[in-house]
């Protein structure tokens, strides 16, 4: 079989390439340290990857802002499904996110994997964060990956710590715990890369109260996803 056929599976993290480098895509973290850990020497730019933890949803805010500003730097569209709390458009251009490149979705929790999987086929968003934890199928996790790897999409899901040893397709898969001053990050699952854990100085939240703004956050509604 030629290579080129497989190539979308090496990429998944489906297959191991032995005696091989693989190159993928992906994005700093922010922080040296924690790139050093990732493969590839970032979070990588497509597919699905996991974040485990039982602190709220600003955590994952926090942890992704350094992307998040890469990419509203270069014009991509960003995502953000079931926020915790409605975002400030100051707050976003102030943490060098421009605020008309965010959409922010709503929808059950019930429909949280449809409406991710229809978002992540848009191609209109570059990353798409979860902010809601909502059980999932495999059969809905593994649809999940297929369509973020297919549409060069990067969709991370907030899921509880609990579902740690459950099976999922996401060739990424981190937990997420809060030190004094620091995140912890604990990279328990990448594709041909050893297990590690990096501790991490806190970014500033998205969420932080800001005074009313003349800038209005894009709203997506769900109703209109196709």
């Amino acid at each position: 079989m030629r290579a080129t056929l497989l190539q979308p599976l090496f990429d998944a993290g489906q297959l191991w390439q032995g005696q091989s480098v693989r190159t993928t895509t992906v994005y700093s973290s922010g922080d040296p340290h924690l790139d050093q850990r990732l493969l590839g020497g970032g979070w990588p730019a497509h597919g699905l990857l996991e974040c485990l933890t039982t602190l709220p949803a600003p955590a994952l805010l926090s942890l992704w802002l350094p992307v998040w500003q890469h990419l509203s730097a270069h014009g991509k569209g960003l995502g953000l499904l079931n926020a915790p709390h409605r975002l400030s458009a100051e707050g976003l251009h102030q943490q060098g996110i421009h605020p008309s490149l965010v959409h922010v979705v709503q929808c059950p929790t019930d429909q949280q994997a449809w409406t991710l999987e229809q978002l992540a086929c848009s191609g209109t968003l570059t990353s798409l964060l979860c902010c809601t934890d909502a059980p999932y199928q495999t059969k809905q996790l593994r649809r999940l990956q297929l369509a973020a790897q297919d549409n060069g999409c990067q969709v991370v899901l907030l899921r509880h710590s609990q579902v740690r040893h459950h099976p999922s397709p996401a060739p990424t898969r981190w937990l997420l715990t809060r030190a004094q001053h620091s995140w912890q990050i604990e990279l328990f699952k990448q594709a041909g890369h050893p297990a590690a854990t990096v501790c991490l100085p806190t970014h500033p939240m998205l969420t932080t109260p800001c005074p009313p703004a003349m800038r209005a956050v894009a709203l997506l509604q769900t109703n209109a996803v196709q």
